[in-house]
């Protein structure tokens, strides 16, 4: 029955949704696939990502939260095919986007792959793989 679960999306808090658009556009290449306004006055910005989507969640004017650390995430993994992988660490390096673990053998759904880490504009962790 596992095997039939996908994950549909993703919410990430964010202070700025347009700098955090950005990052995700020029890092990654996500696009904006829709917006909307939820009934709590939080704007959700979704970004494509393969068959899923990040939400970016922006409450204006308030830190919805002082650091996604406190939200019990560790991380989010991001897996991309060869090419595509080459091309994120290469406009990470054009951007000069710290990387804060160095690229290394790691496991998961997917199995074992190179991977390294990255922080996003609201210092969430993003692990980039490659499959």
């Amino acid at each position: 029955m596992a095997s039939r679960v996908r994950i549909d999306h993703v919410g990430l808090w964010v202070q700025s949704t347009e700098k955090a658009v950005r990052f995700y556009k020029e890092v990654f290449g996500f696009a904006v696939k829709e917006q909307r306004l939820l009934g709590s006055g939080v704007q959700a910005t979704g970004l494509s990502v393969g068959d899923s989507l990040i939400f970016l969640l922006e409450v204006s004017g308030k830190t919805p939260v002082e650091s996604p650390k406190h939200t019990g995430v560790d991380h989010l993994c991001l897996l991309f095919d060869t090419e595509e992988f080459r091309a994120v660490q290469d406009r990470v390096e054009k951007l000069g986007v710290p990387v804060v673990e160095v690229l290394r053998e790691r496991g998961g759904a997917s199995g074992l792959g190179p991977s390294f880490y990255i922080e996003d504009t609201d210092h969430h962790r993003l692990e980039v793989k490659r499959f």
